[in-house]
């Protein structure tokens, strides 16, 4: 059984990454789905995608393929962050005009924070090494 600094001294910052964004991915689906279930803002597939993104990069991770899992957590936030902007449009639509809100809602902030930083921690991921290299 390895110890645990022998795992630290192994890994890098892109195995750090690996597991930062399925939990990120999991708080934001689950935020979502707190603010906007039953409302016409929520789309299921907004919704499933970090889910089956938490699942599956988590099988991978401990079957130690992380290649794949660079870019399948890349496609998965990806898909999720289109369907979470294709669910929210006609909404930013009515708050910039002004129709019935003024202001952006918090957990709309709070959503598209998560939503766009993990896909931003999913672009840095695919140029960052998981491993450290021997010298």
């Amino acid at each position: 059984m390895l110890k645990i600094k022998e795992i630290k001294d192994q890994l890098s910052v892109g195995f750090i990454f690996c597991l930062a964004i399925p939990l990120l991915m999991l708080i934001g689906g689950l935020v979502y789905l707190a603010c906007y279930m039953g409302t016409s803002e929520f789309n299921t597939c907004a919704f499933v995608f970090p889910m089956i993104l938490f699942a599956v990069s988590f099988i991978l991770i401990i079957f130690k393929q992380f290649k794949v899992v660079k870019y399948l957590q890349f496609l998965l936030t990806l898909s999720a962050l289109m369907f979470y902007i294709y669910a929210m449009y006609y909404y930013v639509s009515v708050v910039f005009v002004g129709i019935d809100a003024d202001s952006f809602s918090a957990s709309f902030i709070v959503c598209s924070l998560i939503y766009f930083g993990c896909y931003g921690l999913s672009i840095a991921n695919l140029f960052i090494k998981n491993k450290k290299e021997a010298n």
